[in-house]
């Protein structure tokens, strides 16, 4: 979705009582038929512009099977909720007319047929980070590595299907992570670069943090080091010649590029899309290797970056514009007890889903890792040397 029909749902949704607070928001949703699907996945806020930043993007990217996305029939349900005279029926009736407008132009884009995707859970179990089962009797304390790759199994399913149902359909994939601190971006980030198909014939991503980038310049300056082999040697070549040497690279290898702390780039995200993005994916043609780009925002400000991003991939903008990934959110009790089921590595028994969800841990991610690594008599500060920074 472009950022002024985007930024204009933020608008309007703010006006609307439903957003006063959670609570009305959600009795409002269980109220309407077409709206229980996304009814009980709606998440709390501290203020009414949180909450409808939080919760539009459940909106964006919740399918119903009768109604297509949530969005539409929500704000269907907003307009019968108003006075036909007020000013806020008019708005949201010319939103619905954009809405309807801008899904029958993706309709009309070819979709990703049945055929063309493999089992989410075929790919998983390929994933060279699953280490055997073994019966509890046979486990041992586990050395770092081994519980490292155990705490990249944790939650994150959503988004890790997410990304394998875009690669699925086309070779090149640029997806953004986000959430707030603490949330477990880098974690979820080195997760999706281990999936099986991207690690076939991987070169070593190519990680940046754009806080210590001033201009696109600068950034295509930093790409083409690890191309080149030295500092020197990059500021010898143009632009033109280093989307060359990658396409070159892509011919037998896998190229993958991470952008840290995107959201401190402000007004100059979209040259990162316009100006380094697109030459390269315009030029590039795969046959079996991938082209990949994550872009991680720590401050959950997805809604306020000056970045284009698609809902979905089959979007016509993908890959051309990230797919905004689902927030990385505090880790459940389902989903911590699930994954202390699931593990292969031996914990003591005084690490329960019940102890990470109570304070100070209260599920955040890089809390439960901390307090995971000292049960195990680890720490977060070596194993974490792992993740792809």
């Amino acid at each position: 979705m472009d950022q002024e029909l985007y930024q204009l749902c933020k608008k309007l949704f703010l006006k609307c009582g439903q957003f006063e607070n959670y609570k009305s928001l959600c009795n409002f949703c269980a109220s309407q038929t077409e709206l229980e699907i996304v009814s009980e996945n709606l998440e709390d806020a501290t203020n009414p512009k949180k909450l409808v930043e939080i919760n539009l993007l459940k909106f964006l990217q919740t399918k119903s099977t009768e109604n297509g996305y949530i969005i539409l029939p929500f704000v269907k349900a907003l307009i019968a909720d108003c006075n036909s005279g007020d000013a806020l029926h008019n708005e949201l009736n010319d939103l619905k007319t954009k809405l309807e407008k801008y899904y029958e132009n993706q309709a009309s884009q070819p979709k990703t047929t049945q055929s063309d995707q493999k089992s989410y859970k075929s790919i998983f179990d390929d994933d060279c980070l699953k280490s055997p089962k073994v019966s509890p009797s046979q486990r041992t304390l586990p050395d770092n590595l081994k519980l490292f790759k155990s705490i990249l199994n944790i939650d994150f399913d959503e988004q890790q299907n997410q990304v394998i149902e875009a690669l699925n359909r086309d070779k090149i994939g640029a997806f953004l992570i986000h959430g707030l601190q603490e949330h477990g971006q880098e974690v979820l980030v080195t997760r999706l670069s281990q999936l099986s198909n991207l690690r076939r014939n991987q070169r070593q991503p190519v990680s940046i943090k754009m806080g210590n980038i001033k201009s696109i310049d600068s950034l295509w300056h930093e790409v083409a080091q690890p191309f080149f082999g030295s500092e020197q040697r990059a500021l010898d070549y143009t632009k033109g010649e280093i989307v060359d040497k990658i396409l070159e690279c892509l011919q037998t290898q896998t190229v993958i590029f991470i952008f840290f702390e995107v959201h401190q780039w402000g007004v100059l995200l979209n040259s990162l899309i316009e100006d380094f993005w697109c030459p390269i994916i315009e030029k590039a043609s795969l046959n079996k290797t991938h082209l990949v780009m994550f872009l991680i925002d720590n401050q959950a400000k997805v809604g306020e970056l000056n970045i284009p991003w698609v809902a979905d991939h089959n979007e016509r903008d993908y890959p051309r514009k990230p797919l905004c990934l689902n927030q990385a959110e505090r880790f459940t009790y389902k989903k911590l007890q699930n994954w202390l089921n699931a593990i292969d590595v031996e914990v003591p028994d005084k690490l329960t889903a019940e102890r990470l969800m109570q304070r100070p841990h209260l599920g955040i991610p890089e809390r439960v890792y901390r307090q995971i690594c000292i049960e195990c008599n680890s720490k977060w500060e070596v194993i974490s040397q792992w993740l792809i920074l």
